[in-house]
C-alpha cells in the first residue's frame, strides 16, 4: 500500500478525502455489505429483505442530497 501513495504522491499529490466519504458512505457501505453477506449466509434473500435494502439506499441517498 506504501508503494501506491508513494506514487499518488510523486504525480502529484492524493486528494483530500471529503467528509461525507468518511462520515456516510465507507459507514454505509460497510454496513449494507455486511447486512448482505449476512443474509446470503443464511440462504434466505427474500423481496422482504430486497424492499429493506432497497429502503436504506433511499435513505442513503436522501442523507447524500441533504448533506451536499
Amino acid at each position: 500500500m506504501s508503494t501506491v501513495i508513494a506514487i499518488a504522491q510523486f504525480l502529484g499529490g492524493a486528494a483530500p478525502v471529503p467528509a461525507t466519504v468518511r462520515t456516510l458512505d465507507w459507514p454505509v457501505l460497510a454496513g449494507v455489505s455486511l447486512l448482505v453477506a449476512v443474509l446470503l449466509a443464511r440462504g434466505r434473500l427474500t423481496r422482504a429483505h430486497g424492499l429493506f435494502l432497497l429502503a436504506i439506499e433511499a435513505g442513503y441517498v436522501a442523507a447524500h442530497v441533504r448533506t451536499g
